[in-house]
């Protein structure tokens, strides 16, 4: 999936073409209520059905109702090995994530709010990256103010920041 990024940030071509196809997915889905709903429940099989070819399991990717004002991608937790932290996986240093925000499942209740959490011992020593990114803004007037709380040991961070547009993003880098 990786690729697919990079592909997209630093590739116009591929850029425009991917922009183009999404743009077609997403008018399909205004006006096709069982392929919106496929697309809520089971994104692979509606993305490879209306691509008509296979989509890739490297990946995940999630489609959501836009109810919100506005839509904030939660973080992506990097540990200091520099690996991701998933639901569901518990890495090598043993962090594992508790739920995926919005997501599918509604286990939030509409709260953008995850919890990453230590699965046993004690954390290891180096910086742990998390990066916070304003997806889009629905009926909220800018800026988004986003609060970030997070513990790591017996270190406590409460962060307070302002996303100001579509796309912005902050990174916070927490150490132990």
């Amino acid at each position: 999936m990786q690729q697919y990024v990079d592909a997209y940030r630093n590739n116009p071509e591929f850029r425009q073409k991917t922009d183009e196809a999404m743009q077609g997915l997403m008018a399909r889905s205004t006006t096709d209520a069982d392929f919106r709903q496929l697309l809520l429940s089971d994104s692979r099989t509606a993305l490879s059905q209306h691509f008509g070819r296979d989509v890739p399991e490297a990946g995940r990717i999630v489609f959501v109702e836009n109810k919100a004002d506005a839509t904030v991608v939660l973080p992506n937790v990097i540990d200091p090995n520099g690996e991701l932290v998933e639901v569901g996986r518990v890495t090598q240093s043993g962090l594992t994530k508790q739920r995926d925000c919005p997501g599918r499942s509604n286990a939030c209740q509409g709260q953008n709010m995850e919890n990453v959490y230590l699965e046993d011992g004690e954390p290891l020593a180096g910086a742990y990256s998390v990066s916070v990114r304003l997806e889009q803004l629905g009926k909220r007037e800018p800026p988004v103010l986003v609060m970030l709380g997070a513990r790591v040991g017996q270190k406590t961070y409460s962060l307070e920041f302002d996303l100001k547009r579509p796309e912005d993003e902050q990174q916070v880098t927490l150490e132990f």
